[in-house]
């Protein structure tokens, strides 16, 4: 990959369990076009595609994802509800619809914690889990 301090090699997205540690699933980083041909990237962004499809043989089987800020957006928490999932992730960067001045205005001093639960309603609304629920906090 071009953008790797190496020119050599490859990137993949992966889903571990956290129990074992072992690799469950994972997706082959292979550039922009061949990824855009991908299951669920006609639908979804790419980091909420991509987290589709490694966590796709768990979709309605009760499992919890725990993702880091690349893969955390609203937008993926609610495609991983329409899709029988629960998630805990950091959003960071792809924070549309997220309510990040209503967290700020509640964490502004140091220790200071805040949590909020977000009412999903509308088309593309999750049916079996309409909450999503967002924390900030202010560090020590």
């Amino acid at each position: 990959m071009a953008r790797k301090p190496t020119p050599e090699g490859f990137c993949v997205r992966t889903l571990c369990d956290e129990r074992s540690g072992m690799l469950m699933s994972g997706d082959i980083v292979e550039g922009t076009e061949k990824d855009r041909a991908k299951e669920f990237s006609n639908s979804y962004k790419p980091h909420t595609a991509v987290t589709l499809r490694v966590t796709k043989p768990y979709h309605y089987k009760h499992k919890i994802v725990v993702g880091d800020a690349y893969f955390g957006s609203l937008s993926t928490a609610v495609a991983l509800a329409n899709h029988g999932t629960w998630c805990v992730m950091n959003v960071k960067l792809a924070s549309a619809g997220f309510p990040k001045a209503a967290l700020k205005d509640a964490v502004r001093e140091r220790g200071d914690v805040a949590h909020v639960r977000l009412a999903l309603k509308g088309e593309g609304a999750p049916k079996l889990m309409p909450y999503v629920f967002g924390s900030a906090h202010m560090d020590i």
